[in-house]
């Protein structure tokens, strides 16, 4: 599986996004942001930047959900996991708000 895995990167963020897409509503938020984290990872090695722009929007749709809840752990582990700070400042400004 994880020589899989380092041949195919793109293929496995883009499983992963289907993944969080398709079970948006009933998947527990620690294991949302972590499959975040994970497609973001993938893209990044495989040099996708159109992967990892989805993953960025799909963080953005998902943070008032992740504040109304008060999931501020989880938002600094996606944060700190995909590495984008720059990109994902806008995280910065809602955990300081």
């Amino acid at each position: 599986m994880l020589n899989k895995t380092t041949q195919a990167p793109k293929e496995v963020g883009n499983r992963l996004v289907y993944l969080l897409s398709k079970n948006k509503e009933s998947m527990p938020a620690q294991m949302e942001a972590e499959l975040l984290v994970r497609a973001h990872f993938c893209f990044r090695l495989a040099c996708s930047l159109s992967g990892c722009d989805m993953v960025q929007h799909m963080v953005k749709d998902r943070l008032p959900q992740y504040i109304r809840n008060r999931h501020f752990r989880l938002l600094l582990r996606i944060l700190t996991g995909i590495k984008a700070y720059n990109e994902l400042s806008y995280i910065f400004d809602a955990l300081l708000v």
